[in-house]
């Protein structure tokens, strides 16, 4: 048996702009207030870390996406949602409406948030993966009940669980086990969609196969009030649940091979 470490990946779940950065934004305080409601991953850091033990590791951006987005690509060329204005850094609202009028330090904001957060993530992997021999990255999101704007995928399904999957640190049986577990404890689950795919540094990106990754989308209706950003009734149970279900995973992965 092998024991499998986990990496807590949560870029979206802050809520904070520094001060100094608020200046950027060309929106009054409320819409500012909003768009934060709206865009923010709400309560990821509670949601999926419930049983993560000594060997995880945790790791979580300090601030909001809206100052910028650390699951992005740091070049837009390479990045798709830049076409909606919304790459690493955005320009656009939720709602196509303008955020920023234009970017005047995108890489002073690279060298403050994006780079020092990859580090982290990378050597994390880089520790559990040379101690272990493999390392599981779960990349925690949640989405809204109805499609936002600038959503790609507006016509997907939109299940109270999505699972996110990469065809080379995606195993089927990976994929497999957390669907069948969701679906047992009573979750409505759908694969890659409205959102698709799953996070893994660059370093290790289709290079390390012993570098697994899921991501796990909790549909927010599910465990929180999405008009007041609060958590609803349900929250200590839906929390319980996710985290039971990724200590049976990674009970059920330390009997697979490496």
């Amino acid at each position: 048996m092998s024991f499998v470490p986990i990496i807590y990946h949560i870029p979206h779940a802050s809520t904070h702009i520094p001060e100094d950065l608020k200046v950027e934004f060309c929106l009054t305080e409320e819409e500012l207030k909003k768009e934060i409601l709206l865009m923010t991953d709400h309560y990821t850091d509670r949601l999926f870390v419930g049983r993560a033990g000594p060997q995880d590791i945790i790791v979580e951006f300090p601030v909001s996406r809206l100052v910028l987005d650390p699951e992005r690509f740091s070049q837009d060329i390479d990045e798709p949602m830049a076409q909606v204005g919304m790459g690493v850094i955005y320009l656009k609202r939720h709602n196509g409406e303008q955020l920023r009028e234009s970017i005047l330090n995108r890489q002073n904001l690279l060298n403050r948030f994006y780079y020092p957060h990859h580090k982290i993530l990378e050597a994390g992997v880089f520790q559990l993966v040379t101690e272990y021999k493999r390392a599981l990255i779960i990349d925690c999101h949640s989405y809204p009940l109805n499609p936002l704007p600038y959503e790609l995928n507006k016509l997907g399904e939109r299940p109270q669980i999505c699972l996110g999957a990469d065809p080379y640190h995606t195993p089927a049986y990976l994929l497999e086990e957390f669907k069948h577990r969701f679906e047992e404890a009573g979750f409505s689950v759908a694969i890659n969609t409205p959102f698709s795919g799953t996070f893994v540094p660059t370093q290790f990106l289709v290079k390390n196969a012993s570098v697994l990754s899921i991501m796990i989308e909790v549909r927010r209706d599910v465990y929180m009030d999405e008009t007041l950003g609060h958590p609803n009734k349900n929250f200590e149970q839906i929390a319980d649940s996710i985290a039971s279900i990724i200590a049976d995973v990674r009970d059920t992965l330390m009997d697979v091979k490496i």
